[in-house]
C-alpha cells in the first residue's frame, strides 16, 4: 500500500505543498474570475459585495470551497453552518466510492456499462428500452439503407461512453446525411470522414427519439430532452429520490436544469428562462407520463438492486417513457444546482444505510 508509516512525510509534504498553493495562488485567482461573472448579479438580489467577499475567504480557507461553487450552489443563500453538507467538486472522486454499495456484482456492473446488454435485459424484463434495429463495429460496412426502413431518423450510439462522444443521427435526404456534434456529413465520402473521427468500438442502432409535444415546445433544437432521475434502493426497496429535466438551449450541448417535484412530476421554470423562451408557455406544467417514469426507472433498479443509487436518462415520448441508460457516477453538481436541500441531506433522508 502506498500508505505506510515511512510515507507519511512525503504525504505531509504533499498536503501542506497543496495547502499552500491553494491559499497563496490558486483561491484568489478563482475568486477573482469568478466574481467578474457573477458578483454583480448576486448583488442585484440583495447580496452586498463585501459579503460575498467575506463569504468566498471563509468558504475558501477554512473550507477549500471555490468561488464558482459559492455562485453555483447560491451557497450565499444558506447558513455558513450547512456548506459542509454540499459536495464540492474535490470531493468527487471520493463521493460514489463511499456512498454507494461496497461490492457491486459484475452483472450490475454490465448492466449499467453496456447499452446492449442494458437494452436486452430490460426488455426481457418488459422495461422500458429504447429498441435497437442493430449492433454494428464502426469498422464494418453499415446498412443504411437497410435501417432507414426501418425508421426515418436513426440514432446511432457507441456501447459505453459519455452523453454526446460518438453519438450521431441519420436521416435521409437526397442522400445520407450524419450529424454529429453540430458538424454534418453527407453520402458515403461524409461517412467515412465522420467513422475516422469516431471512437472504436461497437454502435448501437436506434430510432430516433421524438420528444412529447409538451416538452418540445421547449426547446428549438430536436434533441432527446432527458429526464435525469435517481433512485436509491434501500433493502432491495427501489424508490425515486429527486430528478431534473434538461432542458437543451443551444446547439453546443448546453443545458438548462429544472429541479421536478417526484411526488407529482412538477416542474417550475424561472423567470429568466421565460424571458429567453422562443414560445408562449407558462411557468409550471406537469411532466406527461411521470407514473410511467417513476415505474420504468423503479423496474430498472430492481434488476441492479446491489447499486445503491443509480442515475437514469429517461425520454418522454408522445405516448410512452423510455429509459437510455443508467449511471453510477451520476451528475451531483446538476442535482444541487436545482434543489433548495444540500445534497448530503437529501441522499441521507433516502437512505436507511446513511440515516
Amino acid at each position: 500500500m502506498f500508505y505506510t508509516l515511512k510515507n507519511k512525510p512525503i504525504l505531509g509534504l504533499l498536503f501542506l505543498y497543496y495547502l499552500v498553493t491553494w491559499c497563496v495562488f490558486w483561491h484568489w485567482r478563482s475568486m477573482y474570475l469568478a466574481m467578474n461573472t457573477f458578483a454583480a448579479n448576486t448583488r442585484q438580489k440583495g447580496v452586498p459585495i463585501p459579503q460575498q467577499v467575506i463569504h468566498i475567504i471563509r468558504g475558501g480557507i477554512g473550507q477549500g470551497i471555490s468561488a464558482f461553487e459559492y455562485y453555483q450552489f447560491a451557497l450565499y443563500e444558506r447558513p455558513l453552518s450547512t456548506w459542509w453538507l454540499y459536495v464540492f467538486d474535490f470531493q468527487l472522486p471520493y463521493f460514489h466510492t463511499t456512498f454507494q454499495s461496497s461490492s457491486i456484482s459484475q452483472s450490475s456492473q454490465q448492466f449499467i456499462s453496456n447499452k446492449a446488454v442494458f437494452a436486452e435485459r430490460l426488455d426481457k424484463a418488459k422495461g422500458k428500452p429504447i429498441a435497437t434495429i442493430d449492433c454494428v463495429n464502426l469498422n464494418v460496412d453499415w446498412p443504411i439503407n437497410d435501417w432507414l426502413a426501418q425508421s426515418s431518423r436513426l440514432f446511432i450510439k457507441p456501447l459505453s461512453g459519455s452523453r454526446s462522444i460518438g453519438c450521431v443521427s441519420i436521416f435521409q435526404g437526397s442522400q445520407w446525411t450524419c450529424c454529429y456534434l453540430g458538424d454534418v456529413y453527407e453520402g458515403e465520402e461524409g461517412l467515412l470522414k465522420l467513422k475516422s473521427l469516431l471512437p472504436h468500438g461497437k454502435y448501437l442502432v436506434q430510432p430516433f427519439l421524438r420528444n412529447h409535444p409538451l416538452l418540445q415546445k421547449l426547446q428549438m433544437t430536436d434533441s432527446a430532452m432527458t429526464i435525469r432521475i435517481i433512485s436509491c434502493s434501500n433493502d432491495g426497496i427501489c424508490e425515486v429520490i429527486m430528478a431534473n429535466l434538461e432542458i437543451s438551449n443551444e446547439l453546443n450541448q448546453r443545458l438548462t436544469l429544472f429541479a421536478i417535484n417526484i411526488e407529482n412530476g412538477q416542474v417550475e421554470l424561472d423567470d429568466e428562462f421565460l424571458k429567453r423562451a422562443f414560445c408562449n408557455t407558462e411557468s409550471g406544467f406537469t411532466l406527461p407520463h411521470w407514473h410511467g417514469v417513476v415505474e420504468a426507472v423503479q423496474q430498472a433498479h430492481a434488476l441492479c438492486r446491489d447499486i445503491h443509487t443509480v442515475g437514469w436518462d429517461v425520454v418522454i415520448e408522445d405516448n410512452d417513457v423510455v429509459l437510455l441508460e443508467g449511471n453510477i457516477n451520476w451528475a451531483l453538481n446538476a442535482m444541487q444546482i436545482t434543489h433548495s436541500e444540500p445534497l448530503l441531506t437529501i441522499l441521507s433522508k433516502a437512505s436507511n444505510r446513511y440515516k
